[in-house]
């Protein structure tokens, strides 16, 4: 029952298009409940500067471009964890864990979860450049000045040097993620060494 309800949800959210639910977002917690500021990057009376009260704003302004952007990725992980996980149910070696009379907690700790997590890790990186990138619609609709909002404008007013440097932004956003998924990877797979 679990399963069925927590695929369904996955679903219906990895369907939804990531301004859809900027636009959702921003009607039910800003406008609505009043949790969430309207837009903007920080409040305009506030000064910026690198105080604990300034960050606090920045975060703060964040969480609906960040919500509207990484739930589908979410949904979309969690998706594919669940068909992992019954791809790796169907290998002979938990046929075996089971037979030798293992309880399931234990093949699931143990066998289960890290080798359905390994193509999972493999495909961070390229998550974690998309969502670097930013996603202009989503970036405009909270008017928050990330990435995707200055793509716009840079594509808009023909600006190749802001561009470039985005770009360049992005590339090494991925190449972190790369090798930290790498670190990962070696982390829970045992068949690779980390040297």
């Amino acid at each position: 029952m679990i399963d069925l309800i927590i695929s369904t949800i996955s679903s219906i959210i990895q369907a939804v298009p990531p301004f859809v639910l900027a636009v959702l977002i921003l009607f039910i917690f800003a406008v609505r409940l009043r949790v969430l500021p309207i837009g903007g990057a920080y409040p305009v009376e506030v000064e910026p500067s690198f105080s604990v009260q300034f960050i606090l704003k920045v975060l703060h302004h964040a969480i609906g471009p960040m919500f509207a952007t990484a739930i589908p990725q979410m949904a979309a992980w969690t998706l594919a964890m669940r068909g992992n996980t019954s791809q790796v149910m169907e290998e002979d070696y938990i046929r075996f864990a089971q037979a030798r009379g293992l309880k399931d907690s234990v093949i699931a700790n143990k066998y289960i979860k890290n080798n359905a997590m390994l193509p999972l890790v493999a495909s961070l990186a390229i998550s974690i450049g998309y969502m670097l990138g930013g996603h202009t619609l989503v970036e405009s609709i909270f008017n928050y000045p990330g990435i995707g909002f200055y793509f716009g404008k840079a594509i808009a007013v023909r600006d190749f040097g802001l561009l470039t440097g985005l770009f360049s932004l992005i590339v090494i956003g991925v190449i972190v993620a790369t090798f930290i998924a790498e670190i990962v990877y070696a982390l829970i797979d045992p068949r690779v060494k980390l040297k």
